[in-house]
C-alpha cells in the first residue's frame, strides 16, 4: 500500500495537489528555516490572516504564444487577446529588474508559464539561474514537455530549478492526441524519462517533477490509471478542473450555461501572487478575459511593490475577503465559468 504524504485542495476548489513523498522535508533540507517561514507566510496569506507587503510569488508569462493547440486552451480558439498581435518574449532586462526588486523584499517564489509554453523562451534557463542567485527558493516552470529534451533538462537542472510541472492529461496516445493537439505522446514520455535520467546523473533532489491531469470529458475515464501509473514515477501530481469552459464552447460548439455563482467563494491567489505579462503588464490573476479591466500598471515604468499595493489591488482583495467577488464583473465571470468540486479522489489515491 502506498500512502499519501500530502493531499491539498486549493481554496478555489479547482486544483488538488498530491504527493507520496514529503516535499516539505526536501525543501527544508536545502533551505532550512527560510523555507518554513515562506510556507507559513503562504498559508497565512491564503487564509487572509496576513497580506504581505510584496508578492510571495511573481508569476511570469514568458511569451504570448504556444506550440500546441490544446482543446481547452485559448490558443485553440480566436479568443486569445494576442491572437492577431506580434509574438513577443519576456525580456531578460525587465525580468532582472523585477527579481532585483523582489530580492530586496525577500521574494521566496516564482512561476514561469501561465497561458504560454515557457520553454519557447530561449532565455528561460538563464532567468531561472538568475533568480536562484538572487535568493528565490521555490522556482516553478510549467510546460507541455514537447521541448524538454536532454539539453533543456540539463540546463534547467543546472540553473537550480526546484519544480518542473508537466501537463500530461492522458495515459494513452489516442486520448493525448485528442486533448493536446499538436503534441506527441511518445515524445512527451521520452522527454519526461530523459529528464529523470539527467536528474539522477547529478544526484539532485531538484527539480521535483509534478505531472498534471486536467479533467475533461475526453479523458476523465483515464484518471484512475493516470494516478496508478504516475505515483511510482513523479514526485507529485495535480488533478485539476477546467478553468474556463467558455473556451470549450468556442472551440467545440458546446452549450454550457454559467454555473450559479457560489456565495461563499473567495480567491486566495490574489493574496499570494502577482502576474506579470511578457510585456510588463501587472495583473492580479491569470484570468485572460480580465486582462484589460484588471490591469494594475506597467512594470517597465513602475515598481512591483507599487502595483501590489495599488488601491485597485487592495480593493479587489478586500472585496474577496468580504466574499463579494460578484461585485466585480470579471471575477463573477471567472467564477461562474469555472468548474469546481469533484476532486475527492482519496480512494483511488490510497490504492496499491
Amino acid at each position: 500500500m502506498t500512502h499519501l504524504a500530502y493531499s491539498h485542495l486549493e481554496p478555489t476548489d479547482q486544483v488538488r495537489l498530491i504527493a507520496y513523498k514529503d516535499l516539505d522535508a526536501v525543501f527544508r533540507r536545502h533551505f532550512g528555516e527560510a523555507y518554513d517561514a515562506y510556507r507559513h507566510a503562504w498559508y497565512a496569506a491564503q487564509d487572509g490572516d496576513r497580506i504581505p507587503e510584496f508578492p510571495l510569488s511573481l508569476d511570469f508569462e514568458t511569451n504570448n504564444f504556444c506550440n500546441l493547440r490544446c482543446r481547452m486552451c485559448l490558443f485553440s480558439t480566436n479568443l486569445h487577446p494576442d491572437a492577431k498581435r506580434q509574438k513577443g518574449f519576456l525580456g531578460i532586462d525587465l525580468f532582472r529588474k523585477l527579481v532585483d526588486e523582489g530580492a530586496e523584499h525577500g521574494l521566496p517564489a516564482m512561476t514561469f508559464g501561465f497561458e504560454s509554453e515557457s520553454l519557447l523562451n530561449p532565455a528561460l534557463a538563464d532567468m531561472v539561474a538568475y533568480a536562484r542567485r538572487r535568493g528565490v527558493m521555490d522556482i516553478r516552470v510549467g510546460t507541455n514537455g514537447m521541448l524538454l529534451d536532454a539539453e533543456m533538462s540539463k540546463r534547467l537542472i543546472g540553473a537550480g530549478l526546484t519544480r518542473l510541472e508537466v501537463s500530461v492529461d492522458a495515459v494513452s496516445p489516442g486520448t493525448y492526441a485528442e486533448v493536446r493537439r499538436g503534441g506527441n505522446y511518445h515524445r512527451l514520455m521520452r522527454n519526461i524519462f530523459t529528464f529523470l535520467e539527467e536528474r539522477d546523473k547529478v544526484g539532485s533532489d531538484f527539480p521535483l517533477l509534478r505531472v498534471s491531469f486536467l479533467k475533461l470529458d475526453a479523458n476523465r475515464d483515464e484518471l484512475p490509471d493516470f494516478i496508478n501509473y504516475w505515483r511510482y514515477v513523479a514526485d507529485y501530481f495535480s488533478i485539476q478542473n477546467l478553468l474556463d469552459y467558455e473556451i470549450m464552447e468556442e472551440r467545440h460548439g458546446m452549450s454550457v450555461p454559467p454555473a450559479e455563482a457560489p456565495q461563499d467563494f473567495r480567491c486566495a491567489k490574489i493574496n499570494q501572487r502577482m502576474y506579470v505579462r511578457y510585456n510588463g503588464q501587472a495583473l492580479p490573476c491569470g484570468y485572460v478575459f480580465g486582462w484589460d479591466g484588471l490591469r494594475l500598471g506597467d512594470l517597465t515604468a513602475m515598481s512591483a511593490h507599487d502595483a501590489w499595493n495599488s488601491p485597485k489591488f487592495r480593493d479587489l482583495r478586500r472585496m474577496h475577503m468580504r466574499r463579494r467577488y460578484m461585485d466585480n464583473p470579471y471575477c463573477l465571470r471567472c467564477v461562474s465559468h469555472t468548474t469546481t468540486g469533484g476532486l475527492e479522489v482519496e480512494r483511488e489515491l490510497e490504492g496499491t
